[in-house]
């Protein structure tokens, strides 16, 4: 009789201490999957902190190449001073160029008319080039400069070409800067024989 009542004793501890043993695992698991849920989401933070910090660093990357790309960027005015009397009775108008900008104007050349008119004729400005707050001289026939308004174009040392236009409104010339019109003007260069050099 003692005999059973000791094995029955025996069992009910080895009952109790499976029992506590399967509530301490159960207690880990559950803290254990608790930790792996926070490693997931610290996990997940890191990936998108990682992608913020990368889209951060495109940005600054972008303004960086913007800031170059202004400072290398030549602005053209151009300004009427002359009119000249020609000996067949029509006038020229002299028109000076100087450059305003940080960086010098390449490969300038000049035409007839506006960004986005296919032009007739291109000619050189003198020497092709203005480099920065220098100043460059030209004629233009005047009937047509007022009839159709005068664009230069030009290139900037990083590749973007911009132009400066003079069109005639109530006889006044007004002067319009076109900041980027590279699609444009290098769209011509298939379909139109190189500048010739030279005035008008």
């Amino acid at each position: 009789m003692l005999g059973n009542n000791s094995q029955f004793v025996i069992n009910a501890v080895l009952q109790l201490i499976t029992i506590v043993v399967l509530i301490f695992t159960c207690v880990a698991a559950f803290k254990q999957s608790k930790a792996a849920s926070m490693l997931t989401k610290a996990t997940e933070l890191q990936i998108k902190t990682g992608a913020e910090q990368a889209e951060a660093a495109k940005q600054q990357v972008a303004v960086a190449k913007r800031q170059i790309t202004e400072s290398l960027r030549p602005i053209l005015t151009l300004r009427v001073i002359h009119i000249e009397k020609m000996e067949d009775g029509s006038e020229e108008l002299v028109v000076k160029a100087v450059n305003d900008g940080a960086g010098a104007g390449l490969d300038v050349w000049w035409m007839y008319g506006r960004p986005g008119i296919d032009p007739d004729e291109r000619h050189y400005v003198q020497d092709g080039m203005i480099p920065p707050r220098v100043k460059r001289f030209f004629r233009v026939r005047a009937t047509r400069a007022v009839n159709e308004g005068v664009l230069v174009v030009y290139d900037s040392l990083s590749g973007i070409k911009s132009g400066t236009g003079i069109h005639w409104t109530g006889g006044d010339p007004v002067l319009t800067y076109h900041p980027e019109i590279d699609d444009w003007a290098k769209s011509l260069l298939g379909r139109i024989l190189r500048p010739t050099r030279g005035d008008s």
